[in-house]
């Protein structure tokens, strides 16, 4: 079986071209959607040619499916190992975030995936210098006291307050348990400094005081 993954019109465009192309049997057709927009997927569902395809399903994903979140991620992984049951080629747009569980899961069940490019947003993977952005504590925090409100509570400038001050309290306490502990390091790397040795070598009446000459 043949399984198409789509959620754009665009991606239908150019799927179903494909498929007229290579004269493909035997295809399914996954529309992927957010409960936040229900609309469109039945839209595309209206549009798709019922004559390509044997079989449309409708496949619903957590909102905000490309955030990092395991519950989300554990719920995609588990509905795309039951999408791909009896599936021999998978055919996709993407292969970023959670279009690349399915992938991964095609992968270890020696199924072949075929990309069907739409645009040119997979084509940053071939720059060298380009880095997938990476999640920051600070903007985890910032978005933990957007989405409880605290950031906006009344009493939430004075909690901040509490909370820095306490970690600067503890800050100190660290700072005067290893303070004599750096000052003996530092009289340790002191002696053996590049300057010291340098001195030192001058100094020797030897052939070891050659290696400055």
């Amino acid at each position: 079986m043949n399984l198409f993954l789509i959620s754009q019109f665009g991606q239908l465009i150019h799927h179903q071209a494909l498929i007229k192309r290579d004269g493909l049997k035997n295809n399914k057709l996954v529309i992927l959607y957010t409960i936040a927009n229900t609309e469109v997927p039945r839209k595309i569902e209206l549009e798709a040619d019922k004559g390509i395809f044997d079989e449309i399903i409708l496949a619903e994903l957590p909102l905000r499916p490309n955030s990092v979140n395991l519950e989300n991620i554990n719920k995609m992984t588990e509905m795309y190992s039951q999408l791909l049951g009896g599936v021999s080629n998978l055919y996709m747009s993407s292969f970023e975030s959670h279009y690349n569980i399915c992938h991964k899961i095609a992968m270890n069940r020696s199924i072949r995936t075929h990309l069907i490019e739409e645009g040119l947003a997979t084509y940053k993977y071939s720059y060298s210098k380009f880095k997938s952005p990476r999640p920051k504590e600070s903007d985890s925090l910032a978005k933990a006291l957007n989405d409880s409100g605290l950031s906006s509570n009344r009493y939430y400038p004075f909690a901040k307050l509490a909370y820095v001050s306490l970690r600067n309290f503890c800050g100190y306490i660290r700072d005067i348990y290893i303070f004599p502990i750096q000052i003996f390091k530092t009289l340790s790397y002191k002696k053996t400094s590049e300057y010291n040795v340098f001195n030192h070598i001058k100094n020797l009446s030897d052939e070891r005081n050659a290696f400055i000459d």
